[in-house]
């Protein structure tokens, strides 16, 4: 990864959180998701991602953004 793409994806990362947090009342405490599931899921993802952004895109939306 590259300087220009490494500041993309951390841009990409805090705009995430940032909507995350904006909506985060409505949000569960603790997810209702096995460890099992999140693990499978997870490794779905890794083998279906291009690269790390999309990676971190997908998780973080599948899991947090709700």
């Amino acid at each position: 990864m590259d300087t220009r793409e490494f500041r993309e994806t951390g841009h990409t990362m805090i705009d995430m959180i940032a909507d995350y947090l904006e909506d985060i009342e409505d949000q569960a405490l603790f997810p209702e998701v096995a460890p099992q599931h999140m693990e499978a899921l997870l490794n779905e993802i890794k083998r279906e991602c291009e690269s790390v952004r999309s990676l971190m895109k997908k998780s973080f939306l599948h899991n947090l953004a709700r």
